[in-house]
């Protein structure tokens, strides 16, 4: 079971190019991949303070990857909390603690995520 970052989302919308092959071949075929409701907020957020968000159609990727929205479970916000202060993003922090709470690997090219912990993928 995965748990998409917001950019593996943005680059499976928007950039397929970005991604290797082996892993859109992986999103495709595996049941189970989730997109936090996070994302969305994440998105919204960065497009209105124009830091680089693109425009996507949320709702068409995720029917063309048959991806699954995930609630955030209330008791995230405690694996949250307990998080040490490695990375400044509360939206990456956010997307990692539920990640391991829902014990969902996390697909992100980012490496430094791998000093939280979290079964990443990518």
């Amino acid at each position: 079971m995965l748990l998409l970052d917001t950019p593996a989302l943005v680059w499976f919308a928007a950039s397929p190019g970005r991604l290797p092959r082996p892993l859109i071949e992986r999103l495709e075929s595996t049941e189970d991949v989730f997109v936090s409701e996070a994302s969305p907020w994440e998105l919204t957020i960065k497009a209105a303070t124009r830091r680089g968000a693109p425009a996507i159609d949320l709702e068409a990727a995720m029917a063309r990857g048959r991806f699954k929205p995930l609630g955030i479970a209330f008791g995230v916000h405690r694996q949250l909390a307990g998080l040490p202060a490695i990375h400044g993003d509360p939206f990456d922090r956010l997307l990692i603690a539920q990640a391991q709470v829902e014990q969902l690997r996390f697909v992100s090219n980012e490496v430094r995520f791998d000093t939280y912990g979290v079964l990443r993928l990518w």
